[in-house]
């Protein structure tokens, strides 16, 4: 059997770590074979172990939480295929059973007793290469390695100046069957879409920024057979590094008529399946007015930082989420 660790987002996308049977420690600390960099993942985060016949983790009283296929656990049993979360790191838990050695497969066939030399021989032989092909596999497994896999590296979602017009766009990670839903209790990491109550959110993983102000952008679809309508408030969407700065929203101070807009209730049409750009700070859809324009934030962001933590309330369905945009 062997078991590794396949990365989806974050640090390790597109790499495996290959699981053995000791314990596999994920932190930022220097002890961690799984060295995630993020400020706020905790020294020894979360640990991956091998115990009766199956894998599982165990988070280590972390400050964000360990996530298994979105819910937070304190410890679990991993299965093929679960989805493990940590800050804005993601991977895909693989199991594989591996076949019985060949060697360990095979018969002694019976022989003349005038043979007797033969015979023993042929044993000390089989038992040899089973022993061998036994020891190889153990060691093997006991030895934890990352192996970069020749997959391409994630092509990161970019901000388009134009209105999409398709319905299905592929790098905003549309899939082929209904996905899970839930609203998520832990920060999602940037261009990771959320589903929940027929919709879809994504925030772009790169801020627009220039001047004094700055914003980002956030795509919605609608995943009903009917339209819809998708109700939001600029003032719901707030933003903080992880160094604690807060800023505020910029259209306030430039745009003098952005004050009746910002705590109104605006509400976009959205047909079905189609994907609405709600944007901040790209050539206009900032201003507060429009029902597709999202404020902007006034910075400067400190270089310091190495994170956004973007929060929404009053956004639609996805209320009391927060999404982390990796500086």
């Amino acid at each position: 059997m062997t078991a590794y660790l396949e990365g989806i987002k974050g640090e390790y996308a597109g790499k495996r770590i290959h699981l053995g049977y000791n314990q596999t420690i994920l932190g930022r600390g220097s002890a961690s074979q799984v060295h995630l960099k993020a400020a706020n993942i905790s020294r020894e985060h979360a640990v991956i172990y091998y115990t009766n016949g199956v894998y599982a983790v165990q988070d280590c009283n972390s400050r964000l939480g360990t996530f298994v296929n979105g819910k937070s656990v304190t410890s679990a049993q991993l299965r093929s295929g679960d989805v493990i979360t940590i800050g804005a790191s993601t991977f895909r838990f693989v199991q594989v059973e591996q076949p019985v050695p060949v060697a360990s497969q095979r018969q002694v066939q019976p022989v003349q007793k005038n043979n007797n030399v033969g015979v023993i021989f042929l044993i000390a032989i089989v038992v040899i290469a089973a022993v061998w092909g036994i020891s190889t596999q153990m060691n093997k497994s006991e030895q934890r390695q990352v192996v970069e896999s020749n997959a391409p590296e994630e092509n990161e979602w970019k901000i388009v100046a134009q209105e999409p017009t398709a319905t299905v766009d592929p790098s905003y990670g549309a899939v082929a069957e209904a996905p899970q839903e839930f609203l998520p209790t832990y920060p999602v990491p940037a261009g990771q879409p959320i589903y929940y109550d027929g919709w879809s959110m994504m925030v772009s993983n790169e801020i627009d920024s220039g001047g004094k102000k700055w914003g980002i952008t956030v795509v919605i679809q609608n995943l009903e057979d009917n339209q819809r309508i998708f109700r939001f408030v600029n003032a719901g969407v707030t933003a903080h590094d992880n160094l604690g700065n807060s800023f505020p929203p910029a259209n306030l101070e430039i745009l003098t008529d952005c004050e009746a807009y910002y705590h109104t209730v605006k509400n976009l049409e959205v047909q079905s399946g189609e994907m609405v750009w709600i944007r901040g700070y790209v050539g206009g859809y900032d201003r507060c007015d429009m029902n597709k324009g999202l404020h902007a934030f006034l910075g400067p962001i400190p270089i310091e930082a190495d994170q956004m933590i973007i929060h929404f309330e009053d956004f639609g369905p996805f209320t009391g989420v927060d999404v982390v945009i990796e500086l």
